[in-house]
């Protein structure tokens, strides 16, 4: 129940940091960047801000949005889903980081914010799906 407790969370959290972000993106505004330097600003002026014209913000708040259902639920297919899908947010989380780091040399705290979510999430859920016994071994109870 701990777990999953996290996993709503943090896909709570990452659900709200990509809504928020998104709906700045629309009203053209850029998010405040308590770091300082621009950071903020040069990410989300970056292509590597949106894939085929949509958000990464938006996807990310899609992703967020369908981990708190599959956190949500408890059978073998949600944890399954949800394992697969918070891993691959988490996956795509690092790969930003890595781009903001060494290709556009900036960094946004929201997005470094968002990818601990995800990071979280990835462990969490893969700890969930491990403990269910859905990894073909035997269950593990706490």
């Amino acid at each position: 129940m701990r777990l999953r407790l996290v996993s709503l969370a943090a896909a709570a959290i990452a659900t709200g940091i990509g809504l928020y972000m998104t709906w700045l993106r629309h009203e053209g505004e850029i998010a405040p960047c308590v770091a300082g330097g621009g950071g903020c600003a040069k990410v989300a002026d970056s292509s590597y801000s949106e894939i085929f014209g949509v958000p990464v913000s938006l996807l990310g708040a899609i992703g967020g949005a369908a981990m708190l259902v599959l956190a949500w639920w408890s059978g073998p297919r949600a944890r399954t889903l949800g394992a697969a899908l918070a891993l691959g947010g988490a996956a795509f989380s690092l790969y930003l980081t890595a781009v903001e780091l060494f290709v556009i040399d900036a960094i946004c705290q929201w997005c470094v914010a968002s990818a601990v979510c995800w990071c979280t999430l990835g462990v969490v859920e893969a700890l969930r799906f491990w403990r269910a016994g859905l990894a073909g071994g035997t269950p593990v109870t706490p």
